[in-house]
């Protein structure tokens, strides 16, 4: 039976944060962010998914490390 390989949920979820924070609806040509009222909102969701990525990249070349000959 093939092994399958686990799969990291941190770059989907990083990839997921940046986007929630450049979310925005458009109503009769009015655009309207979703983090308007609660602006600091944004630059967090920013932070969580830069942060999210890197952990993702620095997990991924660790673990290349270990298996090249």
């Amino acid at each position: 039976m093939a092994s399958t390989a686990r799969r990291s949920p941190l770059l989907p979820l990083a990839i997921l944060s940046i986007l929630l924070a450049c979310g925005f609806t458009l109503d009769d040509g009015v655009v309207t962010w979703y983090w308007e009222r609660a602006p600091w909102v944004a630059p967090a969701l920013v932070a969580v998914g830069v942060g999210l990525g890197t952990a993702f990249f620095l997990r991924r070349t660790r673990h290349r490390g270990r298996h090249s000959t």
